[in-house]
């Protein structure tokens, strides 16, 4: 096989970014660098998220801002950040721009490669992220955006308690936005550039969306994190353990669940995705007990589940490798898997 990758990688007990090279040979992994923000950058429990790697740089997304990495000296040299960055879930460079996935804000935030920020696509109305800067999030985002024809304002009810994930009032009112857990409307995670455009991953409704238009161009029955663009096909994992495969364009073949890795025995939250012409490398993160997704995951039992990568023959779905990075010490996470050469 003759594989490595870099894992982008975190801790729910940490706010350190963590880069993993992972042998898939060997079934070794060992952290190659790590990042640790400074205290205007730092939330606990948030690591690194997805990133990609462009001309010999890595850039990786923390929950603040997009960390550029040479990959030949395996420093950081570079931090991109904006006040209204937050909860940052993946980075793609497309055509020498950087398209970031701010997912706090339900958008992709547009750049060149020298930092200029260049347009925002958004799924919310500027007043209303506006008002979320302030400190204040509807407890409706539908209701929010419902304009209408009566030459009224959107109704606004706030929220007005935390949900034990998301900052409380007080929390929001202490800290800087970019600081903040905030609710999101659709949880957008991942971009990926396809012959006739961007698209993008949604993982509350299980939408995938153009970026053009932002308006859905597919379903998946679940909850996607991620995608690739192989063979003409879009590739894309949900979080149950599901290896799905849509044809491009978009809309003319219905999507197809190819693989599945629970029912071979893998069981965790599975994000992060790598397809090669004869091989499927997918990622899992642990599922606790005392700190079940918020979201429908699986009818698996937590204790069974793990953090690693695991390998599967493309054409028949048969376990390859598995490589086991679980720390019972330490609650790791996992995001992108990268191909390094």
């Amino acid at each position: 096989m003759a594989l490595s990758v870099l894992v982008t990688a975190g801790a729910f007990e940490a706010s350190d970014g963590v880069l993993v090279h992972v042998d898939l040979d060997r079934e070794r992994a060992e952290v190659w660098s790590r990042w640790t923000p400074p205290p205007r950058l730092s939330v606990h429990g948030k690591g690194f998220a997805g990133g990609s790697i462009h001309d010999g740089r890595l850039y990786v997304a923390a929950h603040a801002a997009v960390v550029r990495w040479d990959l030949e000296t395996a420093t950081v040299d570079g931090t991109l950040h904006q006040p209204d960055f937050n909860d940052l879930h993946g980075v793609s460079v497309v055509d020498d721009r950087l398209l970031v996935v701010n997912t706090g804000c339900d958008a992709i935030e547009r750049f060149d490669l020298d930092g200029r920020f260049l347009a925002r696509h958004g799924m919310l109305p500027g007043w209303v992220q506006a008002r979320r800067m302030d400190g204040d999030d509807p407890e409706s985002f539908d209701e929010a955006c419902m304009v209408g024809w009566d030459g009224a304002a959107p109704r606004w009810t706030p929220r007005r308690t935390g949900d034990g994930y998301h900052s409380g009032r007080e929390d929001r009112l202490a800290l800087p936005f970019h600081r903040q857990k905030v609710p999101d409307r659709i949880h957008p995670n991942h971009v990926v550039q396809a012959p006739d455009g961007a698209l993008v991953t949604c993982l509350l409704d299980g939408t995938i969306r153009t970026l053009a238009t932002l308006e859905p161009a597919a379903t998946v029955d679940g909850h996607p994190h991620d995608g690739c663009i192989v063979d003409g096909c879009l590739w894309l994992t949900t979080i149950d353990g599901g290896i799905w495969r849509i044809p491009l364009p978009l809309g003319t073949s219905a999507p197809a669940r190819v693989a599945d890795l629970a029912k071979g025995g893998r069981v965790g939250w599975c994000r992060g995705l790598l397809v090669l012409d004869d091989v499927i490398v997918a990622g899992l993160t642990e599922v606790r007990a005392d700190r079940l997704p918020r979201h429908r995951w699986s009818d698996a039992d937590p204790h069974d589940s793990m953090t690693g990568l695991v390998v599967l023959d493309r054409h028949t779905g048969s376990e390859l490798a598995c490589v086991d990075m679980t720390d019972r010490q330490r609650h790791a996470k996992i995001y992108s898997i990268l191909e390094i050469r």
